[in-house]
């Protein structure tokens, strides 16, 4: 069976607060230029009221194998990554239990930035089977829209983060450009992409995708990838970190 992967998505976490989106073969679009603010842009009571609301909507949607109502909720990569987890629980009957975000919140990390599209950090606590913390990205994309969550990462068991600000002062949210750095978020993102072309053995969520279709000698499985990195600041001696990620088939085919 031959795999191809493309990589649609990585967080990229610097000294502050850096956002790197990637398209397919990892392309990142070019970010909005934003303007810094004093405060950060939502309050600790507005950020939980934006994560609540969007996990038990989301919750919801668990519970009701409902994909149709993720577009409310979710965008990018974690809309297609759980638009897969949810179609392969309808085929199995089973959710996995991956897919389980906690409510409970160890830390946020709040834009100072003015302009759009703008982003929220959110670093929940350990699951209830003790399941590592979830880094959650949430993206607002202009002011007439709400907040929609954009990616999840399953932090690695162990890693130590780096610093942020406190949510009452805010972090500047950088973009994949910023220098001062090891390397750019952008070459980051690039670099680490080329770790995820390695092949494995078809899983059960590839089969449930696959479905009732005909195999062949040759399949061809997409793949959604976020990568949380760590990239530290230059001349720090410290290396990029790969600190949580995400990864899941969205779609199996013969070729």
């Amino acid at each position: 069976m031959k795999k191809r992967f493309n990589v649609i998505a990585a967080a990229v976490l610097a000294l502050g607060m850096v956002v790197g989106m990637c398209g397919c073969e990892g392309q990142l679009p070019q970010p909005k230029a934003t303007q810094r603010q004093d405060a950060p842009n939502l309050t600790a009571k507005q950020e939980k009221t934006i994560r609540t609301n969007i996990l038990k909507t989301l919750d919801q949607c668990n519970n009701d194998r409902n994909i149709d109502a993720l577009g409310s909720i979710l965008e990018g990569p974690e809309l297609e990554i759980r638009t897969s987890e949810l179609h392969v629980a309808q085929v199995t009957g089973n959710l996995d239990r991956k897919t389980a975000i906690p409510t409970d919140l160890a830390q946020a990390v709040i834009s100072t930035d003015s302009g759009w599209p703008r982003s929220v950090f959110s670093i929940t606590s350990t699951t209830d089977d003790q399941q590592s913390k979830r880094l959650l990205v949430f993206r607002q994309d202009s002011a007439r829209q709400n907040y929609k969550l954009w990616g999840v990462a399953r932090l690695f068991s162990g890693v130590k983060m780096p610093s942020f600000e406190i949510s009452k002062t805010g972090s500047a949210q950088g973009t994949e450009k910023d220098t001062g750095l090891v390397m750019t978020p952008k070459d980051a993102v690039a670099a680490y992409a080329d770790v995820l072309q390695n092949g494995a053995s078809a899983s059960d969520a590839e089969k449930a995708l696959f479905s009732d279709g005909r195999a062949t000698s040759t399949m061809k499985t997409t793949y959604v990838n976020v990568i949380a990195l760590y990239v530290p600041p230059a001349n720090s001696g410290e290396k990029i970190t790969a600190v949580g990620s995400e990864r899941q088939p969205v779609k199996v085919e013969a070729l």
